[in-house]
């Protein structure tokens, strides 16, 4: 599942859809780099974040993949 957060220009302010704080809560960790970052509620334990990380990456790892074989298939 994916979700886009829009920010507002002038305010600096995201909307988060209700999804999103009915899992995580009101109060968010975000913990970037200069590419990605990790959104995780507060109080959650850095080895559980770990946990969902590996899944989240194995999960982009095997989109990457279909995103390479549909630019190879013929009409793609």
């Amino acid at each position: 599942m994916e979700f886009i957060i829009k920010i507002d220009e002038k305010q600096h302010v995201g909307y988060f859809k209700k999804e999103i704080i009915e899992a995580f809560g009101l109060r968010l960790k975000f913990q970037p780099n200069s590419k990605a970052a990790i959104v995780y509620a507060e109080g959650v334990k850095a080895s559980d974040v770990i946990r969902s990380v590996e899944i989240l990456l194995q999960d982009l790892k095997l989109r990457a993949e279909d995103e390479q074989r549909s630019t190879k298939e013929p009409g793609a």
